[in-house]
């Protein structure tokens, strides 16, 4: 591979960043995976993947923002696609991009998002009972394969969340002087982030039950596609490495 000088590099992809994208989707149809690569959070490459293995369309970022979302979806939209499910980690910028252009057009949520994101939260081995029944939910999300055991996952996580309701609310106050504005902070801060994460997500969590071929993940997005593009440019930016 020829090498060139770091700088030069980061003036050609900060050209990059000021283009229009290629956006020259044909025959796109099924559903439409959404996921973001970073690179030393410096620059983002954000895809967007048909489940029959095309790219609709990608660009580089300087972040996930919403009108990048925005902006990609319209064309799309424009183009004549409008998928058949959109799967996505969550992201708010994504989820208001979505709303925006495809307001009728149903949402999974990525389980591996999910589950990787809580598991950081709850630790391995978490303490109390809250976090390992907690933990236990979560690692279940992904053997979900039924609507009856996406039922009875509900009505677990229901039975959890008025079981543990005072310990989510919970708070902890400032004992000593301080010039903080903040006097209280929620005793249980991870467990709290926990159940905000599954409980914004329920109403995502089984779109893929209800219909065929949905993937349930953006794993082949993330890994196929993104993680090769990112150990291309890893290679480019940092040549000596191996």
């Amino acid at each position: 591979m020829h090498r060139q000088h770091k700088q030069t590099i980061k003036e050609r992809l900060d050209g990059l960043l000021k283009q229009e994208p290629p956006h020259k989707p044909l025959r796109l149809k099924g559903c439409l995976e959404i996921d973001g690569t970073w690179n030393h959070r410096q620059w983002c490459l954000l895809v967007y993947r048909t489940d029959q293995n095309k790219i609709a369309c990608w660009r580089f970022a300087k972040g996930e923002r919403y009108d990048h979302f925005k902006e990609d979806l319209e064309h799309l939209k424009q183009a004549g696609y409008t998928p058949k499910v959109i799967i996505s980690d969550g992201k708010a910028s994504i989820l208001k991009a979505i709303r925006e252009v495809f307001p009728k057009t149903p949402q999974q949520r990525c389980l591996f998002h999910i589950v990787h994101q809580a598991s950081r939260w709850l630790t391995q081995k978490p303490k109390t009972a809250a976090a390992q029944t907690s933990r236990v939910l979560v690692d279940t999300l992904i053997s979900v394969k039924t609507k009856q055991a996406a039922q009875a996952w509900n009505e677990a996580f229901e039975v959890w969340q008025l079981t543990f309701d005072t310990i989510l609310k919970e708070r902890s106050f400032i004992t000593k002087p301080s010039n903080s504005r903040k006097k209280w902070w929620y005793t249980h801060r991870n467990l709290r982030r926990t159940w905000k994460l599954l409980n914004n997500a329920q109403p995502y969590l089984w779109t893929f039950l209800n219909y065929a071929s949905v993937p349930r993940t953006t794993s082949i997005l993330e890994g196929a596609t993104n993680a090769s593009i990112k150990d291309l440019l890893e290679l480019v930016w940092n040549p000596r490495q191996k």
